[in-house]
């Protein structure tokens, strides 16, 4: 069952939201170097992308966790400045392409970050919000979502924060599939007959059931 829906509402900020980090040139690699960096409070990681050289870096997680946009988090355009002592290597725009976390202490293990060009279109996952009482709920059925997250493809700068489903006009055995986004500057890379989210219809009762059919 398919409906009218109103569009995706993505959640974004402008590029002025950037968030900015300080980091490191890191000489020495390899476990033994990155064991100590991290017992002094500092994470390893890379920079790549855009064709230049690999640089190896190193930071402190809590400034990392402060550049970090509070709601985009891994998402979050970053400008990161690469120093040498007192000289700056680079300035460059990144966005965080990976991360190892201790599972048990959620202390940072590394992190990559990819140079990205504001403006060009990058794949991100991005979160869904499922907002809204369905129609069908209201009736007695079942609000069933599911998927979290889906992967898009959007400008570096215009990553929005999560991407809004308003379930309200949903009503009992109605889908709503991939198909049925709409996110503005944005290409969803998911299968567009994928479901979303469905309002499962209410149990008939055998009783009421056989009342119905005489």
């Amino acid at each position: 069952m398919r409906g009218t829906y109103p569009r995706a509402n993505p959640e974004t900020k402008t590029m002025s939201a950037h968030g900015t980090l300080t980091v490191d040139l890191r000489t020495r690699r390899g476990k033994g170097p990155a064991r100590r960096l991290r017992a002094q409070g500092l994470t390893p990681g890379v920079v790549y992308g855009q064709g230049k050289d690999n640089v190896a870096i190193a930071f402190d997680p809590r400034r990392f966790e402060r550049a970090l946009d509070a709601e985009r988090r891994y998402n979050s355009l970053l400008e990161v400045e690469i120093h040498d002592g007192d000289a700056v290597l680079e300035k460059v725009y990144c966005v965080v392409a990976d991360v190892d976390k201790d599972p048990m202490r959620d202390t940072y293990l590394h992190v990559d970050f990819m140079r990205v060009d504001p403006d060009a279109e990058i794949e991100r996952v991005v979160p869904i919000r499922y907002v809204g009482r369905a129609k069908g709920v209201a009736a007695g059925g079942k609000l069933e979502t599911y998927k979290r997250s889906v992967r898009i493809r959007v400008p570096a700068k215009d990553v929005p924060a999560a991407i809004e489903v308003d379930v309200t006009p949903l009503e009992a055995g109605a889908f709503f599939r991939v198909s049925d986004l709409a996110v503005a500057g944005a290409k969803v890379l998911e299968r567009p007959e994928q479901p979303l989210a469905h309002v499962r219809p209410p149990k008939v009762s055998k009783t009421a059931a056989e009342g119905k059919g005489k």
